[in-house]
């Protein structure tokens, strides 16, 4: 009897990883492929840039049992070194459009006219630099009824520290407030150069909006 009960249990054990397999692997199907941007910042004459890589987690709807997919980026701050002045770091602002979202849409539904809802997947297809618009309204961003009106900003904002280690310290500028004059964004092919340690670990790979 122990045995059978011993048999049962590992029978019950496989089914569940099994099927947990399964739904990743259900989820994971039709997933975007991930891609890789360059986001660059000129002020006046000097450029600073950084490459990001977006990449989606997959999973199941636990109330629909469809497939969603988790947007996911990994990169650096964005030091900018100003002559006189501190470093900023340009951090993501919290916004339900990405930076490349914004900066590639108008190219991506002239190349795509039929498609009512441009995807990530339309998004990494389109080469070439792009220009970041300031901010735009969420009507030019979205077809959706819900608040068209609102204004939604797409530059990063700006933060430097009086101590890199004392949270405490940052200030928060924004990025016309340091000169900032343009920002492009360019889907580009994976770099082949290796990955480097963060110089400024203390900003979380600076992606993150500050609070």
């Amino acid at each position: 009897i122990i045995g059978s009960e011993v048999g049962v249990g590992i029978i019950l054990l496989v089914l569940v990883f099994g099927v947990k397999g399964c739904v990743r692997g259900c989820a994971s199907f039709g997933a975007p492929d991930d891609y890789h941007y360059r986001m660059t910042i000129y002020v006046g004459d000097k450029a600073f840039s950084d490459v990001r890589h977006v990449t989606f987690d997959s999973d199941l709807s636990p109330e629909t049992f469809k497939p969603q997919h988790t947007y996911r980026v990994d990169g650096k701050a964005i030091p900018i070194t100003l002559s006189g002045r501190p470093v900023f770091f340009a951090v993501r602002r919290y916004s339900e459009f990405s930076p490349e979202y914004v900066a590639i849409l108008p190219d991506a539904r002239r190349l795509n006219p039929s498609k009512k809802q441009i995807t990530s997947s339309d998004i990494s297809r389109v080469k070439g630099e792009r220009d970041l618009p300031r901010q735009l309204l969420r009507s030019e961003l979205s077809d959706s009824s819900y608040h068209q009106e609102d204004v939604i900003q797409n530059w990063p904002e700006c933060v430097a520290f009086g101590d890199m280690k004392d949270p405490k310290t940052k200030r928060i500028v924004t990025a016309e407030k340091i000169g900032v004059t343009r920002i492009t964004i360019e889907i580009i092919d994976a770099p082949e150069e290796e990955e480097t340690d963060d110089p400024y670990p203390e900003l979380k790979s600076g992606l993150q909006a500050v609070n």
